[in-house]
């Protein structure tokens, strides 16, 4: 188990007492990196409340080890850094009472220095705040950064950032202008480039259980992606109805409201698309057949994060999503999928560039040219010409008679490809590739399966990016590779897993919450077992998963208070809103 330490107490670079906030420019946006100019986004309509800053220590915890899997250094994420769970989550609630819109106090371990959380900024009463309403003004403020928005169909659920709620929102004049002259601009290449825009779709059930920690976690997304980068993201909840025919919550307004009411907190509900009906769109078969759906309704949309509610990342969402896009843009095609295939394991393999090397070595890829890898394919005479500059990739035979032809098939079954775990990126001609493919040749595989197999056959661009994974044990340096994963239970060690058992402790300790492992409050305070005693945990940026059923502790307002909200018809207990 990682150990908690405070940081201004064991690492020297870390700065003492003050922790700094994640901002770009001040006061502002709350980015480690300003990515363009555009216009604040605020919280509410009046635009008076800012997107609070996260804040982190600079420096790492003395003796923090080093991650197993991935780098830091090749995707350009920031590593001399943490976060302790006030300055995460401090800006979205932690640490000031559900009677002021926030989450709890959190008054559980070391609570030294949480104050310092607002200095210089307010508490953000989140009770009032409506997600999606601000993803729309986010949207209208920054709209001539981005390309206009094709027609579509209406649709009864959901948001659609071009439109105000209950009525068409016609855009205004000075709006309008501006996205001409930005267009003019581009066509004449006189202007900065508009933009594609990505949606992050999250998945939920009909029947989830809203806590103070998914909440947050949705606030947290929100904040960082869509408002904090002038409307370039939008989130979406894709909600899945498990049982329809018992609980039939789309089937008119008034028993969609009272679901409303009952099951998402306030703020929240105009998020939520309706999923497919079907039982083969479920998630254990067809998983991604919801998100080809979605795609379908929202053409405004370029790039889609597949996203679950169980994941989180310790650092800025925004940060990692960009730089996670950037690094992918820039590989090469040639070698990656034998890339693709490998555990980046920087101990090992050196650099970067030494593990592409590698890789391409143990495949066997020493051609010199593309030329001498099309020899013996079928369907290829010799003596074709070759073109001075061939662009690496899936090409089509020369001659007519080729081996897509079904006299010609290959004797197996095509290749396939699979990746563990359904969280990634995928474009809108991929997901319109793979609904053609089911609507029009009724083929599908398993939801690990299926992207990745319809990228690889029609010669579509993939690429794994390799995030800083950490392992619950110490590895032997001495250890052969081969032997950290000779089985799927060697996994279940890492902080990124589908069944990790790490990834959950992990997190809750992090919260201060005690695990089998070490932490809660005596753990931060007082230590046991020669461990601990050293305040609370400060971890860089690291994604995990998954991550279930967070109970994070909410104080109860006193008798006369409860009574007073009673009567309100306000909820006595937890009522942070959104």
């Amino acid at each position: 188990m990682l150990a908690p330490a405070k940081v201004n107490r064991t690492t020297t670079s870390a700065r003492p007492s003050v922790e700094q906030g994640l901002r770009c420019r001040e006061p502002g946006c709350n980015l480690l990196h300003l990515p363009e100019d555009f216009t604040e986004c605020y919280l509410d309509a009046e635009n008076t409340i800012r997107v609070p800053g996260v804040r982190y220590y600079e420096g790492r915890p003395q003796g923090f080890p080093d991650h197993v899997v991935g780098s830091y250094e090749a995707l350009a994420l920031p590593q001399d850094i943490c976060f302790d769970r006030f300055g995460r989550y401090g800006p979205y609630g932690l640490g000031y009472s559900p009677r002021q819109g926030g989450i709890g106090r959190g008054d559980v371990g070391d609570v030294e220095g949480a104050d310092q959380t607002w200095t210089g900024t307010s508490q953000v009463d989140y009770r009032t705040v409506d997600w999606a309403d601000a993803q729309r003004r986010c949207y209208r403020s920054n709209s001539a950064r981005f390309a206009p928005l094709p027609p579509r169909k209406p649709e009864p659920h959901g948001f659609f950032v071009d439109e105000l709620p209950g009525a068409a929102a016609a855009p205004s004049d000075d709006t309008l202008t501006r996205r001409a002259n930005a267009q003019r601009a581009d066509d004449q290449g006189t202007g900065p480039k508009v933009q594609g825009r990505t949606a992050l779709v999250l998945r939920c059930w009909d029947d989830m259980e809203w806590q103070a920690d998914e909440i947050m976690y949705v606030r947290s997304l929100i904040s960082e992606l869509s408002l904090a980068s002038g409307g370039r993201y939008d989130v979406h909840l894709l909600v899945q109805v498990k049982d329809e025919g018992n609980n039939p919550i789309w089937a008119d307004p008034p028993r969609t409201s009272a679901w409303c009411a009952s099951a998402s907190p306030r703020g929240i509900f105009d998020l939520y698309v309706k999923g497919p009906e079907l039982p083969v769109h479920g998630p254990y078969r067809g998983l991604q057949m919801g998100l080809q759906h979605f795609a379908h309704i929202h053409p405004e949309y370029e790039y889609f994060w597949h996203w679950e509610m169980d994941i989180r990342y310790t650092g800025h969402y925004y940060d990692f999503f960009t730089k996670i896009e950037n690094w992918a843009r820039a590989q090469p095609r040639k070698g990656l999928w034998e890339r693709n295939a490998r555990f980046y394991m920087p101990s090992v393999h050196g650099s970067w560039d030494e593990f592409a090397h590698l890789a391409k070595l143990q495949t066997g890829m020493t051609s010199a040219t593309p030329a001498a890898l099309r020899s013996g394919f079928p369907g290829v005479r010799p003596g074709d010409s070759i073109p001075e500059k061939t662009v690496w990739g899936p090409e089509r035979p020369g001659d007519e008679d080729d081996w897509f032809e079904h006299e010609n098939d290959p004797p197996r079954a095509p290749p396939r490809r699979a990746h563990i775990n359904t969280a990634s990126r995928l474009s809108r001609r991929l997901l319109t590739t793979m609904h053609r493919e089911t609507t029009f040749k009724k083929h599908f595989a398993f939801p690990e399966m299926w992207p990745a197999t319809v990228a690889l056959q029609h010669g579509f661009k993939v690429v794994y990016a390799p995030h800083p994974s950490f392992r619950a044990q110490r590895r032997q340096r001495r250890v052969p590779i081969q032997r950290l994963w000779p089985g799927e239970h060697n996994m279940h060690g890492l902080s990124w897993f589908y069944r990790s058992d790490f990834a959950p402790d992990l997190y809750r300790a992090w919260l201060g919450f005690e695990t089998a492992h070490g932490g809660g409050a005596d753990f931060e305070l007082r230590g046991k077992g020669g461990k601990g005693g050293e305040g609370r945990m400060c971890l860089p940026p690291m994604l995990l998963h998954p991550i279930k059923n967070v109970g994070i502790i909410v104080e109860a307002p006193p008798d006369e208070e409860m009574r007073r909200l009673d009567d309100a018809g306000q909820d006595s207990e937890f009522d942070a809103g959104s």
